[in-house]
């Protein structure tokens, strides 16, 4: 929802600030664990990340293993 929109709606609400100096910290700690898993990992802007998995499906034994190890480095919530 737009925010004018929100805002016209009503009800109780907070305007929240982004914290643009946490979300780069968050970003750049994902980007360093999954260089655990993988030695070809770019990011750009945060959510913005590219994994090289060339024969990685070898040492994880299946894409799902894999995918499945990838996803671990994420946060459950930010």
């Amino acid at each position: 929802m737009p925010l004018q929109a929100a805002l016209s709606a009503g009800g109780e609400f907070e305007i929240l600030q982004a914290d643009i100096s946490y979300y780069w910290s968050v970003f750049n700690g994902i980007l360093d664990t999954l260089e655990l898993k993988s030695p070809l990992v770019e990011g750009s802007n945060p959510g913005d990340i590219y994994i090289g998995l060339d024969g990685l499906g070898l040492m994880y034994g299946s894409d799902e293993a894999l995918a499945a190890a990838n996803q671990q480095c994420y946060p459950a919530r930010v």
